[in-house]
């Protein structure tokens, strides 16, 4: 629950909460947000994947233990684990070094329309290296025809 909060109060912080604005989070807003709200941003966006994926694998655990949820402290999470969850996470990468990326990234004109989520995840897999160049275009082409919808 403290994770959670913590969230929520880094979104609220990064995104100016003061003032009430309902533009999308785009390479128009990256633009426009100074580069301390930025990485606070991608700590709160870290975080919440992070509190994601472990909520993930807890359902797991529990839908396969009968519904009945481990006792703190004990290996059960392993013993009834075994639970397919793809861990998407930001280890290794210093959240100065994403936000450099993504500045980068929203420099093309063809991608301020992309939403924030998708440049964060592109210049993930990009400092991951773990797509081929040609996978990274069409992924990126993807990004680009989602946006101009």
């Amino acid at each position: 629950m403290r994770r959670l909060l913590l969230v929520a109060l880094l979104m609220l912080v990064s995104l100016g909460i003061t003032r009430a604005e309902d533009r999308p989070h785009d390479g128009y807003w990256w633009n426009q947000t100074s580069d301390e709200s930025k990485v606070w941003y991608i700590a709160g966006y870290a975080e919440a994947l992070a509190h994601a994926t472990d909520q993930a694998i807890l359902k797991c655990v529990i839908d396969k233990n009968g519904g009945k949820e481990p006792r703190p402290g004990t290996n059960e999470m392993f013993i009834y684990g075994r639970c397919p969850t793809k861990i998407d996470d930001f280890t290794g990468i210093r959240f100065s070094q994403l936000r450099d990326g993504v500045n980068e990234f929203y420099k093309d004109f063809r991608n301020t329309p992309i939403n924030i989520n998708f440049a964060l995840a592109y210049v993930k897999e990009q400092l991951r290296g773990t797509k081929s160049a040609k996978q990274q275009e069409e992924d990126l082409a993807g990004y680009r025809r989602k946006a101009a919808k």
